[in-house]
């Protein structure tokens, strides 16, 4: 240890109060913050904990200065602070006693330091504090930490009968949007495009996009939609689709009357921009489009540049031309519809039958939009199932509103930290916009420590230096701050008729194993004329042993234990 270490670690010694400070640019010191959690330094028979602040000096500011320490209960100490001419330094050691943050509520650890002209006592700094967030305290499992808020995202909004668009991608980097329901059909998702080359090779290893044709087009590009689709091929892409998405979402053709409304964004008109079949920047058919140098596809998603086609008010690209897309009418039975880039506008309403699984139709042109239905009820049991991998969040209950794409949690937890789990576990569902969590924990008391449970496992027998003793583990949960590192707990018993035994908790601070080891005395049970599994309570108290279960020291709830001899 340095010399000058050890004289500050030394020599503190009693002076007055330091008010608040402010950092202005006008004081000649600055104390910016603290450079970490303190360490524990004990020195010279004193038990202290060190913080270091970062400064910023006045380069003319020498000379022999204070450092002024307010702790907690309003003791106040002092230690020398020499400054050589032109030292200016960037940081300086802060010495607490350890005696004045040890066992005291968290709250409570308030420690306000300054420096001070010690000839004048007046202040040249301003007044930083520490809190218990700057001290060392256990950080044992299952503690409270208040991790809200909790829930995330934002539930899908719009005005009614439009649809409302997915803000995260689905399987393959398909987005997906809510179409509303209407007097005669559900709601349901439905991608904003058709699906290209690159998804459609990705599903399916055997996909190519020549098979089938004789034609000089180029439509192999990654982006183009994919085409040269049977209905039952279309149907083995949607299957994957489903296989790759660990949500659990089934992908499914939509239905004529499904794709018709989608198509035309809920309009009566035949097309979604109006009557007329000509739409240049609306969709690709025959003739020339300002967004393509010759005839063939566009890209299934355009990209940021101009020119560009357009999407419908419901946020789908190329519903119209482009290539057709398959739908079904009646069991085994499909239609094309939409026409594609070499359909007439005219003809582009029409609609194409298909009986043949196997057939793509008149020509290749064809291709898919996965939908999928999710329901209330279906929503709900996919997030319940994705909460149920998790045993400690298997009985939350889960509501889930399609139109909004919102999960809703309800139930009870016993840790904060379980419902800040449940939202993360609920993430991996991609088609959820937002959870809104109502799920409840238990609170702590005003100056609870710590919640103590009931048994957590069997009670063994010990006998140390011949005294026999039995060990009656008890589930416990701990807030979180907790007092700092070294503070003194107590386990106290009290007995039937106003006996008392205590003793110190068995791991000195509270520990990762979330129980807490209660030693019943045999022999003090005997005396008192209990049996040894008579019933008693239990409480933990922080700083001295509590005499009686209203005693201040107490920093629990006091259970009643229960256990038999076996």
């Amino acid at each position: 240890m340095s010399q000058r270490r050890l004289l500050l670690a030394l020599g503190l010694c009693h002076a007055f109060v330091c008010g608040p400070g402010i950092v202005q640019a006008a004081e000649p010191v600055q104390l910016l913050g603290w450079e970490q959690t303190a360490v524990h330094f004990p020195s010279g028979g004193r038990d202290s904990f060190e913080l270091t602040a970062r400064t910023a000096w006045t380069r003319s500011l020498s000379g022999q200065f204070a450092v002024r320490i307010t702790l907690p209960l309003g003791q106040v100490e002092t230690q020398p602070l020499p400054v050589k001419p032109g030292q200016s330094p960037r940081q300086i050691q802060v010495y607490v006693p350890a005696s004045a943050i040890r066992n005291i509520q968290p709250a409570a650890v308030v420690v306000r330091v300054c420096i001070l002209d010690p000839a004048t006592n007046a202040e040249v700094s301003n007044t930083l504090e520490a809190r218990i967030s700057d001290f060392p305290h256990p950080r044992p499992e299952g503690s409270d930490v208040a991790a809200g808020p909790f829930g995330w995202g934002t539930p899908l909004a719009g005005p009614p009968g439009t649809a409302r668009l997915l803000p995260r991608p689905g399987p393959v980097d398909l987005q997906f949007v809510r179409i509303p329901g209407s007097d005669t059909q559900p709601g349901l998702f439905v991608a904003t495009t058709e699906l290209s080359n690159a998804q459609a090779g990705r599903l399916l290893p055997d996909y190519n996009p020549r098979a089938g044709r004789s034609d000089e087009f180029l439509l192999e590009a990654p982006a183009q939609p994919a085409l040269g689709l049977t209905p039952r091929k279309a149907e083995a892409l949607l299957a994957r689709l489903g296989k790759v998405d660990p949500s659990g979402v089934v992908y499914r053709l939509p239905t004529v009357p499904e794709w018709d409304r989608a198509a035309r964004a809920g309009r009566s008109t035949p097309f979604w921009w109006g009557d007329k079949p000509e739409n240049g920047e609306g969709a690709n058919f025959l003739g020339a489009e300002p967004s393509l140098p010759g005839d063939t596809t566009a890209p299934t998603r355009p990209g940021s540049g101009e020119p560009r086609f357009q999407a419908n008010p419901w946020q789908l690209f190329h519903t119209f031309g482009n290539v057709a897309e398959w739908a079904t009418e009646t069991p085994g039975n499909f239609a094309r519809l939409g026409g594609h880039f070499r359909t007439e506008p005219a003809e582009s309403t029409a609609k194409v039958e298909v009986t043949d699984s196997d057939s793509t139709g008149p020509d290749p042109y064809v291709g898919v939009r996965p939908v999928f239905d999710l329901d209330e009820q279906t929503g709900a049991a996919l997030a319940m199932k994705t909460l149920a991998g998790d045993p400690k969040l298997a009985k939350l209950q889960a509501r889930f509103d399609p139109d909004r794409a919102t999960v809703t949690l309800q139930g009870t937890l016993a840790e904060s930290s379980w419902r800040a789990l449940a939202d993360k576990r609920l993430a991996s569902l991609w088609f959820v916009a937002a959870v809104e969590n109502q799920v409840e924990t238990p609170t702590f008391a005003t100056g609870e420590l710590a919640r103590i449970g009931g048994l957590a496992g069997p009670v063994r027998r010990i006998t140390p230096l011949g005294r026999w003793f039995y060990e009656v583990p008890l589930e416990v949960r701990w807030s979180d701050p907790l007092p700092v590192t070294g503070s003194a707990w107590w386990v106290n018993v009290f007995l039937p008729g106003g006996g008392h035994m205590s003793h110190r908790l068995a791991t000195t601070e509270p520990d990762r194993s979330r129980r807490l080891t209660v030693l019943i005395d045999r022999a003090q049970m005997s005396a008192a004329g209990l049996a040894a599994d008579a019933p008693v309570s239990v409480a933990l108290s922080l700083g001295a042993e509590a005499a009686n279960s209203a005693d201040p020291h107490i920093v629990s709830n006091v259970v009643p234990v229960l256990w038999q001899l076996k």
